[in-house]
């Protein structure tokens, strides 16, 4: 893995950090319950980002990427279960 790959994924991180801490910040700023699908929304969001920043990672070390689950429809998933 080169330093400009590390640095690209350790901004991203930072970016992921940021995101989620400003979704916080809303939460608690606002003295009452959150959107609740607002809220769930932006943590999938969070989320998907740092899969796919996992993803990279494994790739660049020479590691294998599994598939997601969430991310295939269900008769895929049966597919690849079955061979």
């Amino acid at each position: 893995m080169s330093r400009p790959d590390i640095v690209e994924m350790l901004d991203e991180l930072s970016s992921i950090v940021d995101d989620a801490n400003a979704c916080l910040d809303g939460v608690i700023d606002r003295h009452q319950l959150p959107d609740v699908d607002s809220v769930s929304e932006r943590v999938r969001v969070l989320k998907k980002r740092l899969d796919e920043l996992d993803d990279r990672v494994r790739l660049l070390s020479g590691g294998r990427v599994a598939y997601r689950t969430d991310d295939l429809p269900a008769w895929l998933i049966d597919k690849i279960d079955d061979d």
